[in-house]
């Protein structure tokens, strides 16, 4: 049991201090505990613990009930959350000192850790997967071995001393110094908490790696043995499609150079197929139009606007598998809105889009053939 001894309440959160407490602040890059706090006159969702000088203040969300100074209340833990955010916390620890092994110049900007994925911030010129598969061997090797995982404390003076520690001293303002130790592995001070051994984690697992500002996030989960499995199938079923062994990343980049190459080459293919278009003229102004399938947008906008110099109307239909995209370009010196054009013909055929005088662009439901009629019928009637 615990006594509230100095409550203040911020619209629906009671701010409370205990006479003794068993939740944990946030720290080390941790997130506070969670739990509830209860009696049989009030219940409430403890969400989360500050520490102020030493102070420890609980964030309570009340459900049941009002909170009184001298109330004597039950705390009680989430326990799996806290034991899921020690063997993450854990994890973090020897997953780093593993990347630091195979990733020389690496450097730790910060961590965030959840229940379910938690990550890593780090600076480094280059960071690739081979690399980070190394370093999970190795942190998943060390774990097999079940290594012990020590806590010790520390003077200030005493850690200067200490050369392989991990420490951002500058950061810690108490007088003593709290250092985990994963047996002849790493040494890192910490204020979080940890397993007891390294076999408690159970397996870590990369789960994916990104750049982030000016370095990289790399992301990492536990326990994940069920998950693997998931992971796998997609692997296993390439392997089969691909009919490969042990090449199946390779053959997949081969794959995407070899799509490359033929995307640049239809590009060129589509660019010159817009060579030559040919136009009528109505009312003095050129009328260019042309129907295509499955073009590529930039190069059919790109043309539009090399086409529309004195005196012109350009419009592209793009026919897709969903609809008919449609470009309507107009040259500056006549007296012509393609926004205005475009409202007309998406509202006689279900389309929608936009855009300004000179340029707009939307799709339609319809005939290609009918609506290069009514643009030649309105360029004609010349009210646009």
């Amino acid at each position: 049991m615990a006594k509230v001894i100095s409550l203040k309440k911020e619209k629906d959160v009671y701010i409370a201090e205990f006479d003794n407490t068993i939740f944990r602040p946030a720290g080390g890059g941790q997130p506070s505990d969670k739990g509830r706090v209860q009696n049989s006159e009030f219940f409430g969702e403890m969400i989360e613990v500050v520490k102020e000088g030493d102070k420890f203040l609980h964030k309570i969300i009340c459900t049941k009930g009002i909170l009184n100074v001298n109330d004597e209340v039950e705390l009680v833990l989430n326990e799996k959350r806290r034991n899921l955010l020690t063997r993450m916390h854990t994890a973090e620890h020897l997953l780093f000192k593993s990347l630091q092994t195979f990733i020389k110049d690496l450097k730790l900007d910060k961590i965030s850790l959840e229940e379910n994925e938690s990550s890593i911030f780090v600076f480094s010129e280059n960071i690739m997967w081979d690399n980070l598969f190394k370093a999970e061997e190795l942190a998943n090797k060390i774990i097999k071995e079940d290594r012990k995982i020590s806590v010790h404390v520390y003077t200030k003076n005493d850690v200067e001393n200490i050369s392989e520690l991990r420490i951002k001293l500058d950061r810690i303002k108490e007088e003593t110094v709290r250092v985990t130790e994963i047996e002849n592995f790493d040494l890192s001070a910490c204020s979080g908490t940890h397993c007891h051994t390294t076999k408690e984690i159970e397996n870590v697992l990369i789960s994916g790696f990104y750049t982030a500002n000016d370095g990289y996030e790399i992301k990492f989960k536990v326990n994940v043995i069920e998950e693997l499995y998931e992971l796998s199938k997609p692997a296993r079923e390439l392997r089969k499609l691909l009919s490969t062994n042990d090449k199946v990343v390779q053959t997949v980049k081969n794959l995407k150079e070899e799509n490359e190459k033929i995307k640049k080459q239809l590009r060129e293919i589509m660019k010159a197929s817009l060579e030559g278009i040919e136009h009528e003229v109505i009312n003095g102004i050129k009328f260019f139009k042309m129907e295509f399938t499955d073009y590529e947008m930039e190069i059919l906008i790109k043309k539009a606007g090399e086409l529309t110099n004195e005196k012109s109307v350009v419009v592209f239909i793009n026919k897709t598998k969903k609809t008919n995209q449609l470009v309507i370009t107009v040259s500056k010196d006549i007296n012509y809105d393609a926004s205005l054009i475009l409202k007309d013909i998406t509202s006689r055929y279900n389309g929608r889009g936009g855009g300004k005088k000179e340029f707009s662009m939307g799709s339609f439901e319809g005939d290609a053939k009918q609506v290069f009629e009514e643009i030649k019928r309105i360029i004609k009637i010349g009210n646009y």
